[in-house]
């Protein structure tokens, strides 16, 4: 036999709606939600009714504490930390169960900005071949993708582009020098690569390029 029973103040309205069995209704809450309900004189409390189904009496319980709302959510005067039923479920829509979450996770990145700084640091030290692989994968996986957001962000970007070259002329240049140096090969593969692939575009090219030179 399940019960609904309610922890009453003294002037008689309840600050908590629970469901139990046996003398649930009568023993110190210990759970981390209910950590806060205090437990009253045997007299506030109430056994509001029986239930020969479990079923129904979540139910039941769900239905009170809707009905009197809940004083953490501002709109009623339960104490109650969820809104009762199987699983004691803290959240009554998915939709408040996602903004809740989105809300918790935020607050404990900005708690932990250099804790998680660390972690990422030192992840990525202790597995740098295994992230090399997985750069290399994606890259191969998503090639038509990558030089798509690499064309949008550099017609974007033209002119911050041009900026930082403005602002950094000689550590650019060491670091092209420096880049050429280190992939000679790379480089002229892909230029042969280029030439072959676009022998129409060079003829066009040169053939302007004559034009507007004849001088």
């Amino acid at each position: 036999m399940y019960y609904i029973y309610a922890y009453l103040r003294l002037d008689g309205t309840p600050y908590y709606i629970g469901k139990g069995r046996g003398k649930r209704a009568y023993k110190p809450h210990i759970r981390k939600r209910s950590r806060r309900i205090g437990l009253p004189s045997p007299d506030r409390i109430k056994i509001l009714d029986y239930f020969e189904k479990e079923e129904d009496a979540f139910n039941e319980e769900m239905r009170l504490i809707k009905h009197y709302g809940r004083k953490d959510k501002g709109n009623g005067i339960l104490r109650n930390l969820t809104w009762g039923g199987e699983g004691g479920s803290q959240y009554l829509t998915e939709e408040e169960a996602r903004e809740a979450k989105s809300k918790t996770d935020k607050r404990y990145k900005e708690l932990n900005k250099e804790k998680i700084s660390e972690y990422g640091r030192r992840y990525r030290e202790l597995n740098k071949e295994k992230g090399h692989e997985y750069a290399k994968k994606y890259n191969e996986l998503n090639k038509e993708k990558k030089r798509e957001q690499n064309r949008k962000w550099r017609e974007e970007n033209k002119e911050r582009k041009a900026e930082y070259r403005r602002a950094n002329k000689e550590k650019t240049s060491e670091y092209n020098k420096k880049y050429r140096e280190l992939n000679k090969e790379k480089i002229s593969e892909y230029n042969k690569k280029w030439r072959e692939e676009n022998i129409e575009k060079r003829r066009e090219y040169d053939k302007k390029y004559r034009e507007s030179n004849k001088e």
